[in-house]
């Protein structure tokens, strides 16, 4: 629950596709490897998780979490195709919450794993794909400023009778960029 998906569009059987990291520079004309300026950065990301035993069957946990993602540059190709920024892409942060049950119950018949989550991102970076009349599709990432994820998933696992297993999972997911 923590990948965002904004293309369906499989770069790798498409023959004209062009990654940025190899197309020429158009505004030099001149072909070759894009090269990108050294990058250095140190970040903090703290894990915390509490877990409780209610009894000997039932636990529950709460997690607090920081995720990053370091910034870099977009190519001149991805400017030229259709990038609509000519900024680099900023460094990426994540806050995740989660709190959850898991749980046997009667006799060990039914298992239960319940969790909810909110994901908060800062600079999210988000992929896209462009189309250049002479480089073909070229791949860029944006930041997609601020976006959240939040939800929720249940599984519950039944053993009613010798030899018979019943699975149920439900889940959703609220995603805003």
């Amino acid at each position: 629950n923590d990948e965002i998906s904004n293309s369906e569009y499989d770069a790798d059987a498409d023959p004209s596709f062009t990654n940025v990291s190899s197309v020429p520079d158009p505004s030099t004309n001149i072909g070759g490897v894009v090269s990108f300026e050294e990058s250095d950065s140190t970040v903090f990301l703290p894990r915390l998780t509490a877990n409780f035993a209610v009894t000997e069957d039932i636990n529950l946990y709460a997690q607090y979490a920081h995720g990053y993602r370091p910034g870099f540059a977009n190519s001149q190709a991805a400017l030229t195709a259709g990038a609509t920024t000519t900024e680099d892409v900023k460094e990426e942060t994540l806050v995740n919450y989660e709190v959850g049950l898991k749980g046997s119950f009667f006799d060990n018949t039914v298992n239960v794993a319940a969790a909810a989550f909110y994901m908060d991102y800062q600079d999210l970076q988000s992929d896209r794909y462009a189309y250049d009349p002479d480089l073909g599709y070229v791949y860029f990432t944006e930041n997609a400023n601020e976006a959240y994820s939040r939800g929720f998933e249940v599984s519950v696992a039944a053993r009613p009778a010798y030899g018979l297993e019943i699975d149920a999972t439900v889940g959703y997911v609220d995603t805003e960029i």
